[in-house]
């Protein structure tokens, strides 16, 4: 007979296996896109650097001046009081959200999203980063730790730096 598996044993759920969804922050990734984004920037600025358990990359906690809070994964090199732009007319520093269109050939970039406005879904592990190699056509392709190259569409947005 033997002994179940390790992911069969995770798979039954009990006390050791669940996922311990009231330790969370809360939800990471970037705020809907608003007709001011679009037409240029807006400013956060870091209120602190968290730790969320089961997370090996640091969250930032961001604020801007309207009062909404935004929660994010924080590059390296990100520190408290630095300000992020979010939006097409952001400058290409590392924090900053960008559209992948205006990220240039070669830059560094973390936390892509897969569809425009779904918050991001590559690249947010630890120490992870994708590479812009090309603006096509059909859109913008990126390279991936693994060697893999994928095409996002150019509203998709991703942070500029490595996690």
């Amino acid at each position: 007979m033997g002994k179940r598996q390790v992911l069969q044993r995770r798979g039954r759920g009990g006390s050791v296996f669940k996922s311990p969804s009231w330790r969370k922050l809360g939800r990471i990734g970037y705020p809907q896109i608003t007709e001011e984004e679009n037409s240029g920037s807006l400013e956060f600025t870091v209120q602190e650097i968290l730790h969320e358990s089961g997370r090996a990359a640091p969250v930032m906690a961001l604020k801007s001046n309207s009062a909404s809070k935004v929660l994010m994964i924080a590059p390296e090199g990100s520190f408290v009081g630095q300000k992020v732009y979010f939006g097409a007319k952001a400058p290409v520093n590392v924090g900053n959200v960008l559209p992948l269109s205006s990220i240039p050939e070669g830059t560094m970039v973390c936390n892509i999203e897969g569809r425009p406005n779904d918050g991001g879904r590559y690249v947010r592990s630890a120490g992870g980063y994708a590479t812009v190699v090309s603006h096509t056509p059909d859109g913008v392709l990126c390279q991936f730790p693994s060697g893999g190259i994928k095409t996002f569409p150019e509203k998709c947005r991703a942070t500029v730096g490595i996690v």
